[in-house]
């Protein structure tokens, strides 16, 4: 990979980083924003762990900072190459400050970024150890690899999080990391409880507030309570499309985006069938391949797994806000109403006719995936093979 080709992507892949912060600082802003901040647990976690973070983000600006003035030829994508990486430093710097303030104890957004800048980093790590093994007394073989050594303790720091500043009753599920969150590694610890000993209730963790009864409930009846006021009659399908399906069309993004990936792994193995068959190819292409690939099935993966999660999600608040309903409507039943409906009716709805809430809106998403899906593979098919 040349030199120009690898500035252009940090610097794209920085300038990204630096455009998306103040949206990431309006976010942190606006979710504290009226809500009571809870008394962290506290403990000297949050300062070690902060700190290990700024001296990296630190050491990474400097060795950045100093690629362009040992370089023999310096060229206009050398210095904006390292000027944004080091601003890039610079805004991590002042985004632990802002998690700091904030009581943010992960960032997605710097979890992402510093692990592909990591990667991105690598081609710069093998001309450098390329170089000091030939015994090659250029500086700048010692600076790419100590500027990809920080980059890399920048990302793995992002797998833990700062659980100082969280208070003492927070789920497991919130209080895991950006990457313990986006492998599902939170959950890990139940699992080998499970695999040890059966389960007893103290081991079930604590439920997400919004999955809990009290919280879907009162989004319903918040609702009807409005549509009463309002004199609107009340339609239960419409306010659950309309509360409710948030997290769906998040999960729906989730399976469009995974699309992406599934389809790039065939054309990933045609790349690297050709690069064997072919003996000019260098050596990197191949490399990069083989990464790619193995990245690509991750994310689609992962994206699979969370889309799932949140369609699932958007299915159990339906079901619970449901229930919540009848319930509460055969507590306000009159007598002459309550002698028209069976327990075993209401029971039925309660139970039987709610739950096919959570049995169809999870598979629901197969109606509008499968035809994207279907459409994309026949133009594959047609791109690689032709009419036959």
């Amino acid at each position: 990979m040349s030199d120009c080709l690898q500035n252009l992507v940090h610097t794209v892949l920085c300038s990204l980083y630096i455009g998306l912060f103040p949206c990431w600082v309006y976010s942190v802003l606006t979710v504290r924003d009226g809500h009571v901040i809870p008394r962290p647990r506290g403990g000297n976690w949050g300062k070690i762990l902060i700190s290990s973070r700024m001296i990296s983000y630190l050491f990474c600006l400097i060795f950045s900072v100093i690629v362009p003035f040992i370089l023999s030829d310096v060229y206009i994508s050398d210095a904006v190459a390292a000027a944004t990486i080091s601003l890039a430093c610079l805004i991590s710097m002042g985004s632990e400050l802002v998690m700091l303030r904030w009581l943010k104890h992960t960032s997605m957004m710097n979890t992402c970024f510093w692990f592909f800048l990591m990667v991105c980093l690598i081609p710069g790590l093998k001309i450098a150890l390329e170089g000091l093994i030939n015994h090659d007394d250029d500086p700048r073989h010692v600076v790419l690899l100590l500027r990809w050594i920080f980059a890399a303790i920048s990302s793995i720091l992002q797998v833990f999080s700062n659980t100082s500043v969280l208070p003492p009753d927070i789920t497991s599920q919130s209080a895991a990391s950006a990457v313990s969150f986006l492998t599902f590694g939170w959950f890990t610890d139940l699992v080998w409880k499970g695999w040890k000993a059966p389960l007893v209730h103290q081991n079930i963790p604590d439920l997400q507030p919004e999955v809990t009864v009290t919280e879907n409930a009162k989004i319903l009846f918040r609702q009807l309570d409005k549509d009463r006021k309002e004199g609107r009659r009340f339609v239960l399908w419409k306010t659950l499309v309309m509360k409710f399906s948030y997290y769906y069309w998040l999960g729906m993004f989730l399976f469009y985006a995974r699309l992406v990936f599934v389809f790039c792994n065939p054309m990933l193995v045609k790349m690297i069938i050709q690069f064997v068959g072919d003996e000019s190819e260098p050596e990197w292409r191949g490399i990069l391949y083989a990464v790619t690939l193995f990245v690509s099935n991750v994310c689609a993966v992962a994206l699979d797994h969370h889309g799932m999660l949140y369609v699932n999600l958007t299915a159990n608040r339906m079901r619970i806000a449901t229930i919540s309903a009848v319930y509460r409507k055969t507590l306000r039943l009159s007598n002459a109403a309550r002698q028209r409906f069976t327990t075993g009716e209401i029971t039925n709805l309660m139970s039987v006719d709610a739950k096919r809430i959570l049995d169809t809106v999870p598979f629901t998403y197969f109606i509008a995936v499968a035809p994207s899906e279907i459409l994309i593979s026949l133009a594959l098919i047609y791109y690689n093979l032709g009419w036959s």
